[in-house]
């Protein structure tokens, strides 16, 4: 499925005059994140109204008009950092990985942690989801399975897996049952 693409100006409402030019989904041309310092410099100044210069456009159209409105107003005078056309609309495992790597571990600031807790209550993480946030929690500890031998990267993980109930095979594990199907592993 192809998602069309808008191509918007913003506008300050000060002079009259444009300061940048985007290509994105149908909520980008509203969006104030991920913006960078010289357009957040401009509003800090002065209001802004958004103008969405064409609506259900292919991203190769999308990315051919950008490039030509930059072109158009020039980019000495407009926030883009670059001649258009080449955003990171979907980036690759590589690039997701290396952003949430630069992210991970900052601490967050009390309102900001209680809104995404807000914005999740409800939701349920699919078994690929659980792997990866578990892999990257840096606090789960490895499990060898010791009727097929095959390592996990934790019990939780291990249990859903083999559809077997966590709390049980965890006090199996830590009071030392004779009946346990998993065992940690010291170093991995």
């Amino acid at each position: 499925m192809c998602v069309k693409k808008v191509v918007y100006r913003h506008r300050r409402l000060d002079d009259n005059s444009i300061f940048y030019i985007g290509i994105g989904n149908s909520k980008r041309p509203y969006c104030k994140h991920g913006r960078n310092t010289h357009w957040n410099r401009i509003i800090k100044k002065t209001d802004y109204k958004v103008e969405i210069v064409a609506n259900d456009l292919s991203l190769e159209d999308a990315c051919e008009l950008e490039m030509f409105l930059i072109s158009e107003y020039g980019k000495e005078n407009l926030a883009n950092m670059n001649d258009g056309g080449d955003g990171q609309f979907n980036p690759d495992e590589l690039t997701r990985y290396k952003i949430g790597s630069a992210n991970r571990g900052k601490k967050l600031k009390k309102d900001h942690r209680d809104k995404i807790s807000k914005s999740n209550k409800g939701k349920k993480h699919n078994k690929k989801s659980l792997y990866t946030m578990s892999l990257n929690s840096g606090v789960s500890k490895w499990v060898v399975d010791l009727e097929t031998g095959i390592f996990y990267h934790s019990l939780r993980y291990a249990c859903n897996v083999n559809n077997i109930k966590y709390n049980a095979e965890h006090l199996r594990i830590t009071r030392y049952n004779k009946n346990y199907r998993f065992k940690y592993l010291k170093e991995c």
